[in-house]
């Protein structure tokens, strides 16, 4: 394969990872196909500790997996695999199967610029959109961190990977598929059955596919519908790309590709397995899709970011569909009750408002040791009851002290006040428009409370917070 394009400027200012994610593509390209064909993936790439990666990691690890024919999804660090003890296998001449295995991932970490440390979301405090959007230009940039991490595969003494039950039953998979799609002719772009082709049409916002019995199997089916899906987030009433160009020209071949890539994101998702009809489906674009990354590759990272918020798209409207389906299944019972309780008391007794987690959540957070923290409290004793607290539910009934709740449980694995907060800003119990003195008090509250406990062993109740000021001065 001609490999001139590793001498562009381009190329040689890519990192690790993205040049290794260019590398196999124009590989891949190079033989025909986007994908390598007789390979069935096991899942979307994740950690150790279950937590997905997505975008152009994803991808990478994605495009590894196939090139050495993984059938482990799972990935660690070095250091992960010493700490649990855990070696490299070895080859029949007794060689370890690690070396020359690592794969370089990449994350950025916000920092501010005069201090050059983590940067504080607390200082956007107040600000309206447009003043965040300028401080974050002028005064934040990103820090590129790169990880070298192995699969599972080469792993010796790594656990057993545990198949859930969706994984076997192929029913509830498909399941899942289907209701997206009649969600999705029922609420976003209409899906309609006949004809030959598959194709989404911006004008009518329509996706048209062949009649399901067209299709060779299931598997065909569902990834052209989620394939067709993917380009109708382009509309202007959801991602509002640029869907003016015509077939055969440029711009035609990128939105390919970035639908392609969501396809693959979403097939992870969804357990579709890519079969061989999907991998040959991508042929006609192969020529233009190498040309144009190979004049210019950024236009290839372009159109991964493109295809990570495609997907995230689709899976967050999956996400309501579910939902939904939880509020109608929970039976509603009524209590009689002679007592007379004032209004002022049921208001006091209000469960608090779900949280708004856009923006948050465990993906939100841009620190990878703040990942794994959340991820060993996940698997903690008392696991699910703090990732309740951190994904916005109550324990208490009370805001404050569901907030006190989940920052002494993160004190309590060994975060320090930095930490703390991070984790903290990132979860459901924050609230932008409480003061900052309020979590400030609350934050020395619960860390006395916390080495009480571990000094002691005592387990007192931290005191109450008086009410914070409200007003235009109760910031600080």
């Amino acid at each position: 394969m001609n490999e001139d394009y590793k001498e562009s400027d381009i190329y040689k200012k890519l990192s690790a990872s993205d040049k290794k994610t260019m590398d196999i593509i124009m590989a891949n390209l190079g033989n025909g196909s986007m994908w390598k064909q007789g390979w069935k993936s096991s899942g979307a790439p994740e950690s150790i500790r279950g937590k997905s990666y997505h975008g152009s990691n994803n991808l990478l690890l994605t495009l590894v997996s196939m090139e050495l024919g993984y059938s482990d999804n799972r990935w660690v660090t070095f250091n992960q695999m010493k700490k649990e003890g855990w070696t490299f296998k070895t080859d029949d001449e007794g060689k370890s199967m690690g070396k020359g295995k690592g794969v370089p991932i990449s994350f950025f970490e916000l920092r501010d610029r005069e201090t050059k440390q983590p940067f504080d979301r607390s200082v956007l405090d107040g600000m309206s959109a447009d003043e965040k959007e300028d401080y974050m230009h002028e005064n934040v940039y990103p820090l590129r961190k790169t990880y070298i991490v192995f699969n599972g595969d080469i792993i010796d003494g790594i656990p057993e990977k545990e198949v859930s039950e969706t994984a076997i039953d192929e029913t509830a998979r498909n399941e899942r598929v289907e209701r997206l799609l009649e969600y999705w002719n029922n609420n976003e772009a209409k899906i309609l059955y006949g004809g030959s082709m598959a194709y989404y049409s911006p004008s009518k916002d329509e996706i048209h596919l062949p009649k399901r019995n067209d299709f060779y199997n299931y598997g065909e089916f569902y990834s052209t519908a989620l394939h067709e899906t993917s380009h109708s987030t382009g509309h202007e009433k959801r991602l509002n790309r640029d869907m003016s160009g015509k077939f055969g020209s440029a711009n035609y071949a990128m939105e390919e590709l970035r639908a392609e890539i969501a396809s693959m994101f979403l097939c992870q998702e969804f357990g579709v397995p890519m079969d061989e009809s999907h991998i040959q489906n991508n042929s006609a674009y192969v020529n233009s899709w190498y040309e144009t990354i190979k004049e210019n590759p950024t236009v290839l990272f372009a159109a991964i970011s493109d295809a990570d918020k495609m997907s995230k798209y689709i899976t967050a409207k999956e996400k309501t569909i579910q939902v939904t389906e939880s509020k109608e299944e929970q039976p509603v019972t009524e209590e009689k009750s002679e007592e007379f309780i004032r209004p002022s008391e049921i208001a006091a007794r209000a469960v608090p408002k779900p949280a708004d987690m856009t923006g948050r959540g465990v993906k939100s957070l841009m620190n990878m040791e703040d990942w794994e923290l959340v991820e060993k409290a996940k698997d903690s004793p008392g696991g699910d009851v703090f990732m309740r607290l951190f994904n916005g539910g109550t324990l208490f009934n009370d805001e404050e002290k569901d907030e006190r709740s989940l920052l002494s449980r993160i004190l309590m694995l060994g975060a320090d006040k930095e930490q703390t907060a991070r984790i903290f800003r990132a979860s459901g119990q924050y609230r932008d428009e409480k003061p900052n003195a309020h979590y400030a008090l609350l934050m020395r509250q619960s860390a006395d409370f916390v080495a009480d406990i571990k000094k002691n062993g005592t387990t007192a109740k931290p005191k109450t917070t008086p009410k914070a000021r409200s007003g235009a001065n109760a910031k600080t």
